[in-house]
């Protein structure tokens, strides 16, 4: 008897130590009960189609919070159309809510991570709102929402993983917050109704394919701490007119742009030290590239390779202009008029370096710019250097005379 009173206390010591979990059914829904906590595990009740999850559970006597909802919890519920998921969740599960039939979503407050596959192929799915504590968007968590017309991604989420968003062909509209820094492989590739997008400052990579094959899109603003624009990021784009490529990018990915045949002109800026094979591929109508590399030999090498296919298919009567005075050397590392037949120009050096704000033109709004710097210094997203227009090393009142001058009279 002694012996098996002390065989009982030791499973209830290792039972205690290893934290067994309590599988239990609580109204609507299945839960595992372990470390003070609860997760909803599973729907009990097949039939029901709209579920507010409580913020708490009251079992044997004691309440658990309900801090989590598991992987597949609601995996293929065909039936449930509507969950309210509470404020004490913190966590969704991978394929928490997958090939289910959920047309409307409410995610609390507290959540800060949606994990893979979550809502994988819920075509029911219209909107989704990502609340302020969310901080990662983790691989495939929206993909194959062919309903989804419109997401908010709130200030609070640092990444959008590799297919985040992939193929929700009804997209129209994406708000992205302002801290988001990566946005993954394939993210949004064949979201084919997606017109445009503004990729904020905070963003500094953009992954492989991330806007692959939207082909409805025409318009992209690429903030400016992206230094590398992906492999085929903006491949098949065909409704693409307007690009800005802004001077902290240093790489642009193979294929990048590769099919774009709504492109006409295109900015390459100084930062830019890599360009990849394909980079323009098939971009039919591009009829102006404007280069601000100074030493294209930087790149020479790598360019040797590709030069017959960066910008293989553009436009027969494309022109390529470069700064002054740099002609005989895109000559030399291969940028040649058998690829740029419209020509190589030398542009106006001293009109690129009145266009302070990068705009390609010398307007008052450069002169802004120039105040902004006074101002703000360097966190107004200019160099000392570029805001000294006129070349004696100080930034004021002189650096404007010097661009109303260039305005009225076309030179210093």
């Amino acid at each position: 008897m002694k012996t098996n009173r002390l065989f009982l206390m030791l499973l209830l010591l290792v039972g205690s130590i290893c934290g067994y979990a309590d599988d239990v059914t609580i109204g609507d829904l299945f839960y595992s009960i372990e470390n003070g906590k609860a997760t909803v595990t599973g729907l009990a009740d097949e039939s029901v189609t709209e579920l507010t999850i409580p913020d708490k559970v009251q079992y044997r006597g004691t309440a658990y919070p309900v801090k989590s909802i598991g992987d597949y919890a609601f995996n293929g519920c065909a039936g449930l159309t509507s969950i309210t998921i509470p404020n004490t969740v913190t966590s969704i599960g991978i394929q928490a809510f997958s090939w289910s039939g959920l047309t409307s979503v409410n995610i609390g407050n507290s959540v800060t991570s949606i994990g893979n596959e979550a809502f994988y192929g819920c075509t029911g799915l219209t909107e989704i709102t990502i609340p302020n504590s969310v901080t990662s968007i983790e691989a495939s968590a929206f993909q194959d929402c062919t309903a989804l017309t419109s997401v908010t991604i709130d200030n609070s989420v640092t990444s959008i993983g590799d297919w985040a968003f992939e193929r929700c062909t009804a997209l129209t509209s994406v708000n992205m917050g302002n801290s988001v820094t990566s946005i993954g492989h394939s993210a949004f590739s064949s979201c084919r109704k997606l017109t445009e997008i503004n990729i904020p400052n905070s963003v500094t990579s953009l992954g492989e394919s991330a806007f692959l094959a939207c082909t409805e899109l025409t318009s992209v603003v690429i903030g400016n701490s992206v230094t590398s624009i992906g492999k085929s990021a903006f491949d098949g784009c065909t409704k693409l007119t307007s690009i800005n490529i802004p001077n902290s990018v240093t790489g642009i990915g193979y294929g990048a742009f590769s099919g774009c045949s709504g492109l006409t002109e295109i900015t390459i800026p100084s930062s830019v030290t890599d360009i990849g094979k394909s980079a323009f591929y098939c971009c039919k109508n591009l009829a102006s590239v404007t280069s601000k590399i100074r030493e294209p030999s930087k790149i020479r090498d790598h360019f040797y390779t590709i030069v017959g296919y960066a910008f293989y298919g553009i436009s027969p009567n494309c022109v390529l202009y470069v700064p002054k005075g740099t002609r005989d050397a895109y000559i030399a590392a291969g940028w040649t008029i058998n690829i740029f037949k419209g020509g190589i120009i030398e542009i106006d050096d001293i009109r690129e370096k009145m266009d302070v704000n990068g705009d390609d033109y010398v307007s008052t709004a450069d002169v802004t710019a120039i105040y902004s710097y006074i101002i703000n210094g360097e966190s107004s997203g200019f160099t000392r250097d570029k805001a000294n227009t006129n070349g004696d090393n100080n930034v004021n009142t002189a650096d404007v005379t010097a661009i109303y001058n260039y305005i009225i009279n076309g030179s210093e």
